[in-house]
């Protein structure tokens, strides 16, 4: 089985149906790239020692281009104003109090509402990732 094979089978096993055709997508995107997202940390060996030896560090590096990705979404903006995330969510309170007052035009709330969901998914699926990569090499520690 080729390296892509292998990363679309740990997809099928660590990723939610919904999120599977992000994945899939981010690793086409990964190879073409030439850094795949998900390690293969069987291809090592059986022991500890071989499976550290065998760490594709490439992965460890994608997870530095996620947190990237991630500080993105919740840096602070120009002139140390608050995150734009703050902002929208501070604004969605607003228009779901309007809303629960009785205002008749709710699209705004509810555009807004999608666009930060969309939001909060990439960046679950970046933690999810950066969780999967730091873990897989967490569970090699030696029990002492």
């Amino acid at each position: 089985m080729n390296e892509a094979a292998v990363a679309s089978k740990q997809v099928d096993e660590n990723f939610s149906p919904a999120s599977r055709s992000r994945a899939r997508a981010g690793i086409r995107a990964s190879y073409r790239e030439g850094t795949p997202r998900l390690m293969n940390w069987n291809k090592g060996g059986d022991s500890r020692d071989e499976r550290l030896a065998a760490i594709d560090t490439r992965a460890i590096l994608a997870a530095v281009g996620d947190l990237e990705d991630l500080r993105d979404h919740l840096a602070d903006g120009d002139d140390d104003e608050p995150p734009e995330m703050r902002t929208d969510i501070l604004n969605l309170h607003r228009l779901a109090m309007a809303a629960a007052n009785g205002a008749s035009d709710n699209a705004e709330l509810f555009d807004l509402a999608i666009d930060l969901a969309d939001r909060l998914d990439d960046m679950a699926d970046i933690v999810d990732r950066l969780s999967r990569t730091v873990n897989a090499i967490a569970t090699l520690a030696p029990d002492d």
